[in-house]
């Protein structure tokens, strides 16, 4: 289990939470979930099933927030 796991666990258990991220989170979640098809590590099957629960999470707790191109400018400062 990586740090902070048991504490994002503990969040996500709150069904009263909501959550802000980037809408680039979406991108790099299918990406990086990709790659783990692409070497082998999970099924294409398990990755449908896990997008399945996100897409359901995003539409009913996480808000997306739309990065502008100044956002990204100013993040490689």
């Amino acid at each position: 289990m990586e740090l902070g796991s048991e504490r994002v666990d503990h969040l996500f258990d709150d069904p009263t939470a909501f959550f802000f991220t980037a809408n680039l989170t979406l991108t790099e979640l299918t990406s990086a979930l990709d790659r783990k098809v692409q070497d082998g590590t999970v099924t294409a099957e398990a990755v449908a099933m896990v997008m399945a629960v996100v897409a359901q999470d995003f539409f009913e707790r996480i808000w997306l927030i739309d990065l502008e191109r100044i956002t990204s400018r100013k993040a490689r400062r």
